[in-house]
Order: C-alpha cells, then structure tokens, then sequence
C-alpha cells in the first residue's frame, strides 16, 4: 500500500505450507490436486509415450495396480432417462457449456443464468409441449432430474416409449473392480505411493473416455408445428416474373435516380423550365455551393434523389441554418414553410420558447450519460397515463424500439414470424427493411442485406379483408403483428376497424401487437 517491495519469500520463510485438495468447483464438477503433468516429469521421464491425443499418462510398471473390468450389456432405457439426455443435449447447445454428469445439480449451480433460463423455459415447453415456466426452472424443476420427472410425468403415455437399443447399439456399463496387491515400496515415501495410485487411475479414465458414446433416443415430437416457408429465393429462377417487377418499384427513402434523357416535353415547356432553373439555382446559390463543396465527403442519398439530367441543376438540398415555430430560414435568407412538420415529430412547432427554457435548465443543471435521471421516472408516468400503457422505457431511436420490441415480442411468445404491411416505415435494422410479394415470399429491400434477414418476416397489404384472414390462418407462428397506424407514406388512409380487428385477434391469441407512429 506504501509502494515498498516485499520480499514475500522471506516473509514467509518461518511457515509451513501443505498443498490440500480444493472443494468442488460450483460450475465445473471435477476435483483439483497436484498437477499430473509436473508429477509426471518430477517422477518419471522416461515413460511418457506418445499417442494419437499427445500423449498417454504413463503406466508405472513398480508398484503395479491390477484391474479387471466387468462389462454388462443394458439393452433398454427407461423414458425419464431419455429426457434427461436430451434435455441435458438441448441446454449444452444453446449454452455452449458442457453440464457434466450431476443431474441433481441446480441449473444457477450449473452456471445458466436467469436470462438462459427464461429462453430454455419456452424452448422446452414449446418442444414437449408441457408448460414448464422461468419460476419453476429456478424452484420446483431446478435440476436436470427434477425437470425431466416433470417432464416423464406429465407427457401423454405413448409420447416417447423407452427405446429399445438393439444389442449391438446397446451402451456398455462398465464396473471397475480394483485389485492392489502389496506394493513394492522400497525407496518411496507414502506421497509417491498416492501419486502412482492417482496416476493409473487417470490412465484408466482416459481409457474410458476413448469408449464408443452412449447414443440418445429420438427427440420427443409432442408437437408437430407448422413450417413457415420463407425462402431466401438467392436464385433467378425461384422468382416470378410478377415477382422481378414487384421487386424492381423503389422502396422507402432510397435515392430515385434517372440517367435516360426523355423528349417530350414542348418548346413552350423547355423555355419555361430554363428560366425556372435559372431563377432557382440564383436564389438557393449558397445551398448549391454548399453541396458541392461538401460532395465528395458528405454521405447524403437526398442530395440526389429525384435526379433526371434536364433537372441536374437544381438537385440539391436546401441548408437551412435558422428555424422558429413553422418557418425554415436557409443560408441564403429565404423563408420557408414547414408543412411536413418535421416528419411528424415537431409537435410544438421550431424553437418553441417553453421547450428552450426547459433544455436551457437542464443544460445548466446537467446531462449526464450513465446515472439516473430523476425526471426519467416522472416521465414514464405520464407517458402511461397518456397511453394506457402499463410500463414505459426510453430509447436513444425510433430503431432502437423497434429491435427491442421485437426481441421481447419473439422471447414470450416463443414464435419467430412478425407480421408487418406495405408502405410501413419501421428504421434501419436489416429485419424491417424487407418487401413481400403476392406469393407472401418475403425479400431484403435493399443491399448488403442477406437473404436470411427476412425470412421471419411476413408483409402483408395494409387494411384489407385478404390481410386479416392470412393472420388468422397463421396466428400459431406470429410472435407480433407490427403496425403504423397511420402511414407517413399513406397519411390519408385510417382503417380504423381493421386495425381493431388486429387488435382483437392477437389478444385472443397472445400474440403481441406493436404500434408505431
């Protein structure tokens, strides 16, 4: 504590150490001791004999150990124990942990957290069909034994029949009998007798280790659920013609682009769009200075959407520098008005005087990025109170909500399909930018994203009779029907009793419904 060295060997000096065996260590159950690989080259070099694995611990020829191994055969295996592999199968793969042996050990003993656990409980209840909940993983069914008793219990009799494994197939039970006869202990001391002991009976485990694995039943197929065909369709021919040119139409905001020159426009139209040009580009001359200084360096697909070569000259972004209630100012001076009102975000209007001194007290008092807030817990509030929600959280981006919501959407329900409609804006996650045809296949909407993206997405056409029906011939697979009710694309259109509809069947089926603005 004082920066001084110490001489840990001298302070020590006066004390005698003993190496002892350690408890069991709660996540892996093996017991540690001295390490063999420094016991074997401390005793023995000559010995170690290599081997397809590296090498073999050796077999000491003085003292020897002799054994005989007796083998049974074991031709049937009760259904309890079936489970208790497969469940023991099922949770080593999803968690990438191997279990060991012990089924009465506690899952949390096992190291599967709380979050494992809630997924493991739909997981498995989904499989047997038996409902097994995240509470009883933790209580009742804590262990593989307990959980696969539950399990044999209340599965229907003919589910899973005990296997009968042919005799050929059958696992070997192998009982170890030792014989130690008295050893030669001449020159040795009782620590190198234990070491020769341990010695061989690591050779004999390693031995074991090398005998044909105990092959598992069959799953249990309590349940034989429908299969959701979405194909990714990476090959040409597994799209239609209809398809390619549904395919073909722009989606969302990307950048419309036309490179052919078009003629059909009269001298009358020409001349006029001459003078519009010029007059426009004289009065925006700083925004399009702007965009040109920045071109090379600035990332922005809106500075060249709409783009044909007779409109080259005014295909750019109006910068705006100044705004105030409803009105842009742009760095030239021009005022304009904003009838998109931000997108539909800008409640209050641009500078609006009650919001400013709200940001202005707080930037005073502070924003902190980590710690609680306490207006975060007020807030939740009203926004509860204003919704009829029961809970509220806060994300950095309208993206962000989405992820999440469809994340505990698919979590809860155990299902894997979201349903979502033409014309819906949902953010930029690679799920949600996805397009679907009549054939309810489903296909990336843009590049860089993979096939397999969208292939637990469903597009269906927004308010229409067809759309419901597909929902309730597929309510057993959808984990959430996603919904802008009021498009930003579609603003006109309110199908006010469809969207009720929806709301009726997914409760009914306890299926999730996310509503977006």
């Amino acid at each position: 504590m004082s920066g001084v060295a110490i001489d840990w060997q001298n302070f020590y000096a006066l004390e005698k150490r003993n190496r002892i065996a350690l408890p069991t260590y709660p996540f892996e159950k093996k017991r540690y001791w001295l390490d063999p690989i420094n016991v074997i080259q401390n005793i023995t070099q000559e010995n170690i004999q290599p081997s397809v694995s590296g090498f073999e611990f050796p077999i000491i020829t003085q003292p020897s150990v002799n054994t005989t191994i007796e083998t049974t055969n074991n031709t049937t295996m009760n259904r309890k124990d079936l489970i208790t592999a497969e469940l023991k199968t099922i949770l080593e793969e999803s968690s990438g942990m191997e279990l060991g042996n012990d089924s009465s050990a506690t899952f949390l003993d096992l190291g599967l957290d709380s979050l494992f656990l809630t997924q493991a409980a739909l997981t498995i209840s989904k499989k047997y069909g038996v409902k097994v909940t995240f509470r009883q993983l933790n209580e009742e069914f804590s262990s593989l034994q307990s959980l696969s008793a539950h399990l044999d219990a209340n599965l229907p009799a003919d589910a899973m029949p005990a296997a009968k494994l042919a005799p050929q197939q059958a696992p070997q039970q192998t009982n170890i009998v030792m014989q130690q006869p008295a050893m030669q202990t001449t020159g040795m001391n009782p620590m190198q007798m234990m070491m020769m002991q341990q010695m061989q009976m690591m050779q004999m485990m390693m031995q074991q280790m090398n005998q044909p694995q105990q092959q598992v039943a069959p799953s249990v197929q309590a349940h034989i659920e429908k299969a959701v065909e979405i194909k990714s369709h990476t090959k040409k021919e597994d799209v239609s013609e209809n398809e390619k040119a549904e395919l073909a139409k722009p989606f969302g905001a990307i950048a419309r682009i036309e490179k052919g020159t078009s003629n059909d426009i009269s001298s009358e139209q020409e001349k006029w769009l001459k003078q519009f040009i010029a007059a426009y580009t004289e009065k925006t001359k700083a925004s399009k200075k702007y965009c040109q200084d920045y071109r090379s360096v600035l990332a922005d697909p809106r500075v060249v959407t709409g783009f044909k070569p007779a409109l080259k000259e005014i295909i750019y972004q109006v910068v705006v520098n100044k705004s105030k209630g409803v009105n842009f100012h742009d760095i030239d001076g021009n005022e304009y008005v904003d009838v998109l009102n931000g997108f539909g975000s800008n409640f209050f209007g641009w500078g609006n005087d009650m919001l400013k001194n709200a940001w202005k007290k707080q930037l005073d008092d502070g924003v902190e990025l980590g710690p609680q807030t306490p207006l975060a817990g007020e807030c939740a509030q009203l926004i509860c109170e204003l919704t009829g929600y029961d809970r509220a959280g806060f994300c950095n981006t309208g993206s962000e909500a989405v992820l999440g919501a469809m994340r505990i959407a698919r979590t809860v329900t155990g299902r894997n399909l979201i349903i979502c409609f033409n014309g819906s804006y949902h953010g930029i996650n690679d799920e949600v930018i996805v397009r679907g045809t009549k054939k309810l296949k489903s296909f990336p909407a843009a590049a860089g994203i993979m096939p397999e993206s969208v292939q637990n997405m469903l597009v269906l056409d927004y308010g229409t009779e067809e759309s419901l029906q597909i929902i309730r011939e597929r309510m057993d697979e959808i984990a959430a029907v996603m919904i802008e009710p009021i498009q930003s694309r579609r603003a006109d259109f309110h199908p006010k009793e469809f969207i009720h509809e929806v709301r009726k069947l997914t409760k009914e089926n306890n299926v999730l419904m996310i509503l977006m603005r």
